[in-house]
């Protein structure tokens, strides 16, 4: 080849990276729908600096959410396999799933039937515990234990804790329980952690709701009680709730006082239950096997334990024959969600995993194509992560930080789509192997069969509620250092093979980068890369970390959110903090993945509002359009750790330079203030000299081709 014709070619090679798709390319289908879903969008009126949320999501409806539409999808393909599918091609396990629900279908129960019949149970379960004891006198510990976990096991009501199991928060070399990688673990129950400020004065129409539900609720427990009567008692136990909720922290951060306590020295911190009593309750209904611990002795991990305690003490102090009304009340309340498909998820969730997984993707070869993509992503935003840290001074030149972050990314597991085995039918069948449905048993019978089946499968570590699959969810678990993508959150939506290095970077990226810096978020620092807690950051760098999520905090502060009747409130950016900084630096690991993609600027369709888009726009659009979801009821946005999705866009994006350039943004417009905070942003000497790199690369190509050109 001559060297005019190869400096043609090299030429044609450079330039080739400046061209956008024309009409001939033809582009998968998917793909095609999904750019005309963002045309469709788009909202060409609004200004994208100084309304991006009103340019990307004009409309928060659940048809224009990502989440909405994926949510239901897989909700419905869930429900229609169970109720009218069949189990061939399945094995033991899913012969199980159908007989459990085909068994509850014929002999159904009437709501009103049902709530007499289990809060009846639940009254001569309590009387029992009572004895001789007054109705009219507060409940001893160990009644008190006892009660709340029968109606944990029993019920799946959840007062003081949800029931869960964490791996120890120390090395085991380090503790007395050597035995056990987890272990029973109390926190907060969220329903509580959402909805405290509903019992706010301030939010008293939210309150007057709560009470109408309480109320109906109650008239199913004695619908002989008469009007006067039952407004007392709907008063008693929106009483009770509201001291519930207004014991708990603000932000429920752990790291000062988690404990960890063998059941018998916790009845001694809080004397007001005998915990001994609560772990003996919950295994004996469920039958789940203790390993080498007595009730006494098994080890609890209290995550906020004065929270807990004062949760306890509000109990406590109540009359046996007012909790009674309480619990009973919580168990009709949660019957609403309750019917036959409900229990047949309840009892078997894992079955209801394995078949969305293998209906969703038949093939072996899929679903491993899958995984494999999804986990490269990862894997380049995890590195994207590291060279953040790498340009960031008080990281990189602090050799205590720099070991502990740099340590805590080499050992960051990741589960990606579904953890190993929750695909095979012979792995599902041993996991239940000691479940049973017979042709007896009524709706009663499955009812608590379900719950303290449910039960013994956490107790037991057959089943983590937290890696259900089939919810749109993903999440970094600082106990293990492991980031979990499921595989219900890559949807039509969000993911395909087939989808454009900007949208999927920009979409499911940006949340891979969210729940990577997760590690290293307000809360995320405590924990080290085998997840035991342990101060890795120095002091010196601490203070600069401080810095940085106090601009942040300081920022959220600010933000503020109108009800329906126009009333302003202001967004708690201490709550918040680390799912701000998390978002923050997760857009930025995710951008910088996105630009070193050897497929950045793959072309894409082109409908009429994305005809002169770049790659760098449709990256940001991806990213506004994931949080173009309707908001939740104004208190719990108030108390919720996330910022309200409108929020969480315009306080990432502000922050952002690349955003504003890309757009070419001026200075002071809404979306790029001259002020403006700089998460885990690299040095500006670093960031001079990278871009003299990539200026350099560029002039030192281009010179290289026209000198190829023209050389004879």
């Amino acid at each position: 080849m001559g060297y005019f014709a190869l400096g043609c070619l090299c030429l044609a090679i450079v330039c080739s990276t400046w061209t956008v798709a024309v009409s001939e390319d033809v582009f998968p289908p998917d793909l095609v729908t999904l750019m005309n879903d963002f045309n469709r969008m788009i909202n060409e009126t609004a200004d994208p600096c100084n309304d991006f949320n009103g340019y990307v999501c004009p409309s928060q409806t659940p048809e224009n959410s990502v989440q909405s539409r994926d949510s239901t999808k897989t909700a419905n393909q869930i429900s229609n396999r169970l109720t009218h599918g069949n189990s061939t091609g399945g094995g033991a396990a899913v012969k199980k799933y159908y007989d459990f629900y085909n068994t509850c279908i014929k002999v159904p129960s009437r709501f009103d039937e049902a709530a007499l019949k289990l809060t009846g149970d639940l009254e001569k379960y309590v009387k029992q515990q009572l004895g001789s004891s007054s109705y009219d006198s507060p409940l001893a510990p160990r009644q008190l234990g006892n009660i709340l976990a029968y109606v944990m096991v029993n019920y799946g009501v959840k007062i003081i804790t949800d029931l869960k199991k964490q791996r120890l928060p120390e090395k085991p070399s380090e503790l007395k329980f050597k035995n056990n990688n987890k272990t029973l673990y109390i926190e907060t129950p969220r329903e509580f952690l959402s909805s405290r400020l509903i019992y706010d004065p301030k939010f008293e129409k939210y309150g007057d709701i709560i009470k109408v539900g309480l109320r109906a609720c109650y008239a199913f427990v004695d619908p002989t009680m008469k009007d006067v009567e039952l407004n007392h008692t709907t008063s008693q136990l929106f009483e009770i709730d509201s001291r519930l909720a207004k014991v708990i922290n603000k932000t429920q951060e752990p790291t000062s006082v988690i404990r960890l306590l063998e059941a018998n020295e916790a009845s001694k911190l809080m004397p007001e239950i005998d915990w001994s009593a609560f772990v003996e309750t919950l295994s004996s209904y469920s039958t789940a096997f203790l390993g080498n611990y007595s009730p006494q002795t098994l080890p609890i991990l209290f995550y906020t334990p004065e929270t807990t305690g004062a949760l306890i003490r509000v109990l406590a102090q109540a009359p046996a024959s007012l909790l009674l009304k309480y619990l009973q009340t919580k168990v009709v309340l949660s019957l609403v969600s309750i019917n036959c498909e409900a229990l047949t998820y309840e009892a078997l969730p894992l079955v209801k995993q394995h078949l969305y997984i293998t209906d969703s993707y038949p093939t072996t070869s899929d679903r491993m194509n899958l995984k494999s993509s999804v986990s490269t992503m990862v894997d380049n935003v995890i590195s994207s992560v590291r060279d953040m840290a790498e340009q960031i001074s008080w990281i990189k030149n602090d050799t205590q930080t720099y070991a502990g972050f740099t340590d805590k990314l080499n050992k960051m597991k990741k589960s990606v789509c579904y953890n190993d085995g929750l695909d095979d039918p012979n792995w599902l069948d041993a996991k239940y192997s000691d479940f049973n449905v017979s042709s007896d048993d009524d709706f009663y019978k499955l009812y608590y069969k379900a719950h303290q089946y449910s039960a013994k499968n956490i107790l037991e570590e057959k089943y983590d509620p937290e890696s259900d699959v089939t919810r749109w969810n993903a999440f970094y678990d600082p106990w293990v250092n492991q980031v979990n993508i499921l595989i219900a959150t890559l949807g039509s939506q969000t993911y395909s093979p087939n989808y454009v290095p900007a949208v999927v970077y920009g979409g499911i990226g940006s949340l891979i980068g969210h729940e990577v810096t997760h590690a290293f978020d307000t809360l995320g620092i405590n924990w080290d890369s085998e997840g035991h807690l342990k101060n890795w950051i120095s002091k010196k760098s601490k203070k600069s970390f401080d810095s940085m999520a106090q601009c942040v905090i300081n920022q959220y502060d600010r933000f503020t959110i109108a009800d329906e009747s126009g009333k302003v409130y202001n967004i708690d950016g201490v709550q918040s903090s680390g799912e701000n900084v998390a978002d923050n630096a997760g857009l930025r690991a995710a951008y910088n993945a996105f630009m070193k993609h050897p497929d950045r600027s793959k072309p894409f369709p082109r409908p009429p509002k994305l005809r002169n888009i770049t790659d760098e726009q449709l990256f940001f659009l991806s990213f506004g359009r994931f949080f173009c979801t309707p908001e939740n009821p104004t208190p719990n946005e108030l108390v919720d750790v996330h910022a309200p999705y409108k929020l969480r866009v315009i306080g990432t994006l502000r922050d952002f330079e690349p955003f504003r350039k890309a757009f070419n943004c001026p200075v002071n417009s809404k979306y790029a203030p001259e002020k403006h905070c700089d998460v885990y942003a690299p040095d500006l000497t670093e960031a001079k000299s990278n871009a003299y790199s990539v200026i350099s690369s560029v002039v030192v190509s281009t010179i290289m081709s026209a000198f190829l050109v023209f050389i004879v």
